[in-house]
């Protein structure tokens, strides 16, 4: 969030100069907490928000041995949910929301198919 750059005569943070670049970002966000998620990706919305752009918000599912805590691996698949369905409402009400990505299908369904539970709430 620091990254300050200076391209093309303009001194911006570096998040700021990927966002003029493209038409969307899409931000990991390496969070369990929906308040914790918003809150990172805060500086990126805004920007994109003044400038007509877009940000995917991205959350884990796949075992990260080394720091348990920011995945949902190894949890209840409940867990998940609970994040993803306020953050897709938020997507409705916020232009700056792209949407939602989850990292990646194969840990999304391995938390489904060990809880037993379908993969949809």
């Amino acid at each position: 969030d620091e990254l300050h750059m200076v391209f093309r005569g303009k001194d911006k943070r570096f998040s700021e100069h990927v966002q003029d670049a493209t038409d969307f970002v899409v931000l990991m966000s390496y969070r369990r907490r929906l308040a914790q998620v918003l809150t990172t990706a805060q500086n990126e919305m805004n920007y994109a928000r003044q400038n007509k752009k877009l940000v995917f918000l991205a959350l884990e599912t796949n075992p990260l041995p080394r720091n348990a805590d920011i995945s949902f691996s190894g949890l209840p698949s409940r867990a998940l949910w609970n994040v993803v369905t306020p953050l897709l409402e938020a997507a409705r009400t916020d232009d700056a929301i792209g949407g939602l990505m989850i990292h990646s299908y194969r840990g999304f369904q391995l938390m489904s198919s060990r809880d037993r539970n379908p993969i949809l709430p």
